[in-house]
């Protein structure tokens, strides 16, 4: 943030006064204890965006989710700053206009990815493109840390998105000492890059970003060509395993297997263990009234017309545009694919079982 000028108000009286821009100096101070602080971040930073880049150089999906960690992390950081910086004006100014934010809704900011993108984005720090490399990021992120889930076919990519994304991010949304006065850490850090920075600002931290990035920088091309492949290889999997439970033994249409798994996930029917057969036949007969006024939000047809969708990602030019329509498909996908997956599973165990007892 650009620190402004003492600005003027008028109070009741029609005096002007002077807004003095201390507090704002005292966030981003270059004097003593504080600008070492920032100057050891700083350093922190760009050694944690050189590793992430150097385990992408790994060419391999556990390089890629290990540098996607370090770069999800330091996107949050980076952001969170910026928010913290932009509350601290907020509140400088707030007897002369009112707060941008809710309380409630500085605390979600304050407290959830997402909706540190969204209030950055409403703020034009943020553009487009960059906003649907966050968020997809983030929750590529959290599906493999918490759930398993690896994304082995497009980690690689997206992952050079988001490299990409936070080498631009760096130097736009920093918030620091404008100084290495004496650090000698710092400068001895930074000899690697070649340069003879006289301070660390936004212009040096945009070269040193670049320096890392290069080489590196993400293809749309080919981002476009690899998310597009994977949902559709996925959609034809998940229709070949609906028509596999659907041949063998089921006695349902692929259709109706679908419509039985979005039932089962959104009735509120609990389907516990009945104590007697007629405990059974009242339970079956409460599903099958509310299974046949179920309307099941995917069929077959959903699932088709998400791969004719899919194909038409690899036209796109716009990695923004790109992500966002991998990401309307593959939200909801994914929980279909999981049914879908599950089930072949549990089946072929079963079979499993009973041919070798």
């Amino acid at each position: 943030m650009e620190l402004p000028d003492a600005d003027l108000k008028t109070d009741t009286a029609g005096k002007r006064q002077h807004f003095q821009k201390d507090f704002f100096y005292r966030l981003v101070s270059c004097h003593n204890n504080q600008g070492k602080k920032w100057m050891k971040n700083i350093k922190k930073d760009i050694e944690q965006l050189e590793i992430a880049a150097e385990l992408l150089d790994k060419n391999s999906p556990t390089g890629a989710r290990l540098s996607l960690f370090l770069l999800d992390n330091l996107a949050e950081l980076l952001m969170y700053n910026s928010v913290r910086m932009e509350f601290a004006w907020d509140d400088q100014f707030a007897s002369v206009r009112p707060p941008k934010c809710s309380a409630n809704k500085r605390r979600k900011i304050m407290d959830y990815f997402n909706d540190k993108v969204n209030f950055l984005v409403e703020e034009k720090k943020l553009d487009y493109d960059q906003e649907q490399v966050l968020k997809l990021g983030h929750r590529l992120r959290n599906e493999a840390y918490h759930n398993g889930v690896l994304r082995e076919y497009i980690i690689i990519p997206i992952t050079r998105a988001y490299l990409q994304t936070v080498c631009e991010l760096l130097p736009t949304l920093w918030i620091g000492s404008y100084s290495y006065t004496n650090h000698n850490e710092v400068k001895d850090f930074l000899k690697k890059y070649d340069k003879n920075f006289g301070d660390i600002d936004h212009d040096s931290l945009r070269q040193i970003c670049q320096t890392i990035l290069k080489g590196r920088e993400c293809e749309v091309s080919q981002l476009s060509v690899a998310v597009s492949d994977d949902l559709i290889n996925r959609v034809e999997e998940t229709i070949e395993g609906l028509k596999y439970l659907s041949s063998n033994g089921q006695k349902k249409s692929p259709d109706e297997i679908l419509k039985w798994m979005q039932f089962r996930e959104e009735t509120d029917i609990e389907f516990g263990v009945v104590k007697s057969d007629e405990e059974f036949r009242e339970l079956w007969k409460k599903v099958e009234q509310a299974l046949s006024v179920f309307r099941p939000k995917v069929t077959l047809r959903t699932l088709e017309s998400w791969k004719r969708k899919a194909e038409r990602i690899k036209l796109e030019a716009s990695l923004g545009v790109i992500l966002a329509k991998f990401q309307e498909i593959d939200q909801p996908f994914l929980k279909i694919e999981n049914f879908v997956s599950e089930a072949v599973f549990e089946y072929d165990e079963y079979i499993n079982s009973q041919i070798h007892g």
